[in-house]
């Protein structure tokens, strides 16, 4: 059992080390974004694609945004990728009909088929596209500024680049401490992880919205791939940059996007995407050998991952250490390395300090609104341990769609086998709230207190996580069985 004990966590240790100097490195790093190719050019035609489910309360305002763009309207096509059950899918109808009465060259496509879900349906915008040379990708509850396009083409005067990401703003940010969570680690990506790959001229990540392709770079790439299960936008995005392919990132905030702010369907999305994460990471390992290019480059391309490895490995490494003061023989330098590993994060000091950099004005509240999510970030790792879980099951597991505007977001399922599935990550949360109290309470018999605090503040952010969850899923039953009744 302790020689057990002392692999296992010493490899947890190497991998939560990792993840936090790689935060470190980014925070004490110089860097600097190479300067936006600025060009005088008539603008393109561009089809704007936007891929819809249940998704008719979002898209009027998205609609809206799009036609005031600053940019000629009649090189704007607007195309509607949509997958929507037939109810949602006359509510769609009748949105894109009303904007197209108002002007906006918008149409709606439907393709008969649910395979490959999102990504299915932006191959067949890749087939519909027409001779449009650019794509513009947003979702539906996504809201450009007015200046979208006249900031992001001009990257496309480099015939290198072939995307360019625009920068994200979230408006319930500071709704509750889950969106704020939320915001504060797509902002820390803005802040400075996106900067220093810029600065280091390596591709910046595809987050599927909120920008635009060059149409010929997916096509020569095979399209967007859904085969085995993975994030369409991390895959392409990876596929572009190995290809020798530039993806740029846009600095300015240009478009508005919404946190979710439920959180079972924080958890659904969380478990979604760590067998997104999982899988692309094992599709660019073998690739990463070609990838040599300077050492600090390298190390910085190499290391992408390290910051998603903090999400499982986290509880993993407390409940080794809980195991260690249960059943084990005290191993004091173990226990204080992991207290300081705790105690001194880079990880939350590289939240905090996005929020100073891109927030200075009320940057203090929203650091205070992330200190109190730790509920949600306990939801987050063991959402993420079942995700690689059901990573080995993705042929047999049916696909969850983030929930917009109310909607549980099932796709080829039904609402009550949704519910169902939130049990799973409310019984990992009071597995680990035990197991963690326990040894806290273990360790303070034993005089082990170099261990308590962690151990005890760990116990205390997962029963919050079960109970916030328990509640959430007390609600949404009751609400499922009301409208059950009411429909019967």
């Amino acid at each position: 059992m302790t020689d057990a004990l002392i692999a296992v966590s010493s490899v947890l240790c190497g991998l939560f080390a990792l993840g936090q100097l790689r935060f470190l490195v980014l925070l004490i790093a110089p860097s600097s974004p190479p300067p936006r190719k600025t060009a005088d050019f008539d603008p393109p035609v561009v089809v704007v694609q936007i891929a819809t489910y249940r998704e008719a309360e979002s898209l009027p305002s998205l609609l809206e945004a799009i036609a005031q763009l600053d940019w000629p309207r009649e090189k704007i096509l607007v195309q509607v990728l949509d997958d929507s059950p037939a109810e949602d899918a006359a509510r769609i109808d009748d949105v894109v009909a009303q904007h197209a009465r108002r002007g906006l060259a918008v149409s709606c496509h439907r393709r008969g088929s649910r395979e490959g879900f999102k990504a299915g349906a932006l191959n067949l915008g890749l087939d519909i596209s027409g001779v449009a040379d650019f794509i513009v990708y947003f979702d539906a509850d996504c809201r450009p500024a007015p200046r979208f396009l006249r900031s992001v083409m001009p990257w496309f005067a480099d015939p290198k680049v072939a995307a360019v990401q625009a920068r994200w703003t979230f408006p319930n940010a500071k709704a509750s401490p889950l969106t704020g969570l939320q915001a504060a680690a797509f902002e820390y990506l803005f802040a400075y992880d996106y900067p220093m790959r810029a600065s280091l001229r390596l591709p910046a990540y595809y987050l599927g919205s909120a920008a635009v392709w060059r149409r010929s770079v997916p096509i020569a790439l095979g399209g967007w791939r859904y085969v085995p299960f993975t994030a369409e936008d991390v895959d392409m995005g990876l596929r572009a940059g190995i290809a020798g392919w530039a993806i740029a990132y846009e600095a300015e905030a240009l478009a508005h996007d919404d946190a979710v702010e439920d959180v079972l369907a924080f958890r659904a999305q969380q478990r979604r995407w760590a067998q997104a994460v999982l899988q692309a990471g094992l599709d660019a390992a073998p690739l990463l050998p070609r990838t040599l290019r300077h050492p600090w480059t390298t190390l910085m391309d190499w290391t992408s991952f390290a910051p998603h490895m903090l999400i499982p490995v986290t509880p993993l490494l407390c409940a080794c250490i809980a195991l260690w003061v249960l059943l084990a023989p005290p191993f004091p330098g173990l226990f204080w390395t992991f207290s300081g590993l705790m105690a001194i994060s880079p990880a939350t000091l590289a939240l905090a300090l996005a929020q100073r950099r891109l927030h200075p004005e009320d940057w203090c509240a929203r650091v205070v609104l992330i200190l109190r999510a730790g509920p949600y970030a306990c939801a987050a790792m063991s959402s993420f341990l079942l995700g690689f879980g059901d990573f080995s099951m993705r042929g047999r597991l049916e696909f969850v769609a983030t929930p917009k505007a109310g909607n549980t977001g099932v796709i080829g399922g039904l609402k009550r086998k949704w519910l169902r599935a939130q049990l799973g990550p409310l019984g990992l949360d009071l597995t680990f709230a035990l197991l963690y109290g326990a040894a806290a309470a273990q360790a303070v018999r034993a005089g082990i207190t170099s261990v308590v605090f962690p151990l005890l503040m760990m116990a205390i952010m997962f029963a919050a996580s079960a109970v916030l969850t328990g509640l959430a899923l007390w609600r949404r039953s009751c609400a499922e069985l009301a409208r059950r009744s009411v429909t019967a």
